[in-house]
């Protein structure tokens, strides 16, 4: 992947893909458009951390149910 900024005299490599990679999709209205941004990488916990805080809590709940329910019955 080629970095093309305005008024530089060649490109500058980003990126270099494995042999395996043959192609990079663009949405066409982003080329046409030319936009451009600086690049901001994401932060934070990804969605690995949302799944496994819903699972514990789901969990835990549902133990929480369980002793409710264990109690009520004695």
């Amino acid at each position: 992947m080629l970095s093309l900024t305005p008024g530089a005299a060649a490109p500058v490599t980003l990126l270099t893909a494995p042999d395996q990679v043959l192609a990079v999709d663009v949405a066409d209205s982003v080329v046409r458009a030319g936009r451009v941004r600086e690049a901001d990488p994401p932060s934070g916990p990804g969605g690995r951390a949302w799944w496994g805080a819903g699972l514990v809590a789901l969990a835990l709940g549902g133990l929480a149910a369980y002793r409710r329910l264990r109690r009520g019955r004695r």
